[in-house]
């Protein structure tokens, strides 16, 4: 996705709503910039601030157990696996 920002005199820029809901930004949130080796600028939502404990259940299913050490452990396995595999 290639898109084109205007910067005000006061050295602010909008984002279109596209733009905003593909990097999943909420009011308030902070977009990163980043120079390259090559100088070129990327953008990207920078990582929420959540502590454990905010994160603590946020996977919880109602009537689902919870995954077992190992069947993580597998479940990573293969994702790795499988994103290596598309290379």
């Amino acid at each position: 996705m290639h898109i084109d920002v205007v910067v005000t005199p006061q050295g602010q820029i909008t984002l279109s709503e596209a733009v905003v809901a593909r990097l999943g930004l909420k009011p308030g949130e902070v977009v990163r910039l980043d120079l390259r080796v090559d100088d070129k600028p990327t953008a990207d939502a920078a990582a929420p601030k959540t502590k454990a404990p905010t994160a603590a259940g946020m996977l919880y299913k109602p009537g689902r157990r919870p995954l077992t050490q190992a069947e993580i452990d597998d479940a990573i396995a293969a994702a790795v696996a499988e994103k290596t595999a598309r290379r």
